[in-house]
C-alpha cells in the first residue's frame, strides 16, 4: 500500500489539529482527542493504516466547519471505472492509486480553504 500524508498548514499560534473519533467529530468535541499533531504550523500525519480518520480544530473552530473525515481504503478494496472503449486502457493499481491521491488533495484544498 503507498503511503499517504496529510499537510496540514495553518497558524499554530491560533488553530490545532486533534485526531478524534466519528463521535467527536461529530459533536465537535475536543475533550478526547485521540492525538494532537499540532507541532509547527505545517505538520504532517500519515495515513499509515486502512480506516477513516477524523480530524477537527479545538478552541471552538470545529463549529465553523473546520474538521475533516478521511477514509483510506486499500488499493485492492476500491473498484476502478471501466475504461472508455476508445480510450487505452491503463493498470488498475495506478487508477487505484491515482483515486486515492485526488481524494486526499480535494480534502487538502478543502481543509486550506478554511484558513
Amino acid at each position: 500500500m503507498p503511503l499517504l500524508n496529510k499537510v496540514f498548514n495553518f497558524d499554530k499560534n491560533m488553530y490545532n489539529v486533534l485526531e478524534v473519533n466519528k463521535t467527536s467529530y461529530e459533536s465537535c468535541n475536543e475533550q478526547d482527542f485521540i492525538k494532537n499533531i499540532t507541532k509547527g504550523g505545517r505538520d504532517v500525519y500519515q495515513l499509515l493504516e486502512p480506516r477513516p480518520y477524523y480530524f477537527l480544530s479545538g478552541r471552538g473552530f470545529c463549529w465553523g466547519g473546520m474538521k475533516l473525515a478521511i477514509m483510506v481504503q486499500n488499493p485492492a478494496s476500491i473498484i476502478a471505472p471501466a475504461p472508455a472503449k476508445n480510450r487505452s486502457p491503463t493498470k488498475n493499481s495506478d487508477r487505484r492509486i491515482t483515486l486515492l491521491l485526488a481524494l486526499v488533495l480535494v480534502m487538502a484544498l478543502t481543509w486550506g480553504s478554511f484558513m
